[in-house]
């Protein structure tokens, strides 16, 4: 599995909770570097990756990345799956 797809994954499994890069490194055990290319990338593909600026598991206010799926991109995906 892919750096981008780790990240990808780990976070849309903790909808709206925002992680700072270093947190995000240590949780899929890689470095920041390669975290920050990994969220560039989410940010340039998916629409549901969004800043935030206080992480959720360090608490510390930093840049922070969060997945949140907004309310009408579920109502088509509901819809397409009737």
């Amino acid at each position: 599995m892919s750096t981008v797809e780790t990240v990808r994954r780990l976070l849309s499994s903790v909808t709206a909770d925002a992680l700072c890069d270093a947190c995000l490194a240590a949780a899929c055990a890689i470095n920041v570097i390669q975290i920050r290319a990994a969220i560039d990338n989410l940010f340039k593909s998916d629409r549901a990756f969004h800043r935030g600026s206080l992480c959720a598991s360090c608490r510390r206010t930093v840049p922070t990345i969060f997945y949140r799926v907004d309310a009408d991109r579920r109502n088509r995906r509901g819809a397409a799956a009737q």
